[in-house]
């Protein structure tokens, strides 16, 4: 049990290099222990996904009332999800969320207050990440597949068909043929938002935005980080960390521009060196560290164009943008924190 408030209300005003000022609303950290990632459904109220909970793996909190609105466990019956996997979260149509579970390779459709609704399944048994575009069609990724980074498909109410309206193949685009020799790479934030979907990679700075008559751009990103080169050998590997940074952490929009989390640190390897790093937890510290950052990149909605950085003043692993507000999802003093921002771009 934690024996602190849960919920720490400030004032305090947040101003960068460039002139942007973050106003910290909350920090809250009651219901939150690992989440891999988390969705805002509504002001103060979000879903957050717990692989390590098997009571709880999917989430609806209301942050303001400090109170779990429901939850639902790991499982193979309907609503349940897997405790391994990515989980991908999109809006369906005007009242409904899709969470696709990578690990049971299904979907699962609930209505905002997180009663389930329906499945949702593929023909295609090797989809592994699908966000929900509109209500006719999905984005999705498949696994193990050295050919195409992504697919428009079709979307029939509770069955994702073969029926595929355009892909991007890894011959595409500049550093995608990487993809070929490590279909590892192909992993990163996929997120639907404002109509559009936006694809990026752990390991380069690429960022697609997927449009609904299913033309690809990019973002011009202020840094180039190309995908690595990770060679075969006996198996497939994600690149090693301590030789190349992460990326793109996250990324969110709203009516006016997009907000890429980037990183751009390794991890140091050589807290593995001690013994006592070991025993007081600095390498359990050390590696989420690496997995956050406080650089948000932002961007024109309309040119794709980068416009300006914002820095956190906590560490995100991944951010969401909702209603000129900004939440994080931070680690800081060994701990998840959900902090809520205001903001002003203008």
């Amino acid at each position: 049990m934690r024996l602190f408030l849960t919920a720490t209300f400030t004032l305090a005003l947040y101003v960068t290099t460039s002139g942007q000022v973050l106003d910290n609303v909350y920090s809250y950290t009651e219901n939150i222990y690992s989440p891999s990632t988390f969705f805002v459904v509504g002001e103060d109220t979000i879903l957050t996904v717990e692989l390590q909970n098997k009571e709880a793996v999917l989430s609806l909190i209301d942050l303001k009332n400090d109170r779990v609105i429901s939850s639902h466990p790991a499982g193979r019956g309907p609503g349940e999800l897997s405790t391994q996997g990515s989980k991908y979260i999109s809006q369906i149509g005007r009242d409904s969320l899709l969470v696709w579970d990578e690990g049971l390779y299904r979907g699962m459709i609930y209505d905002k207050s997180l009663n389930y609704i329906s499945g949702l399944k593929s023909e295609n048994n090797a989809v592994a990440a699908v966000v929900a575009l509109n209500n006719s069609v999905a984005v999705t990724k498949e696994m193990f597949n050295n050919k195409t980074v992504a697919k428009f498909q079709a979307l029939n109410e509770t069955r994702l068909t073969n029926q595929t309206y355009k892909q991007i193949s890894t011959t595409d685009f500049q550093d995608l043929e990487k993809i070929e020799s490590n279909p590892l790479l192909n992993q990163g934030p996929l997120i639907a938002s404002g109509g559009k979907v936006y694809l990026g990679f752990y390991f380069s700075t690429k960022v697609f935005v997927l449009s609904p008559d299913y033309t690809v751009d990019t973002l011009a990103t202020p840094v180039h980080l190309p995908l690595p080169t990770v060679p075969y050998k006996n198996g497939y590997a994600a690149p090693d960390q301590a030789k190349w940074p992460k990326a793109t952490l996250s990324i969110s929009t709203d009516q006016n521009y997009i907000y890429m989390l980037f990183s751009g640190k390794k991890f140091d390897d050589k807290i593995f060196n001690q013994i006592s790093n070991l025993l007081m937890g600095k390498v359990a510290d050390s590696i989420e560290n690496a997995n956050n950052s406080n650089t948000v990149h932002v961007y024109d909605k309309k040119t794709n164009e980068y416009i300006r950085t914002i820095e956190l003043p906590v560490q995100a692993k991944s951010i969401f943008v909702f209603n000129n507000h900004l939440y994080a999802l931070s680690y800081k003093d060994a701990m998840y924190h959900i902090i809520k921002y205001k903001m002003n771009l203008e």
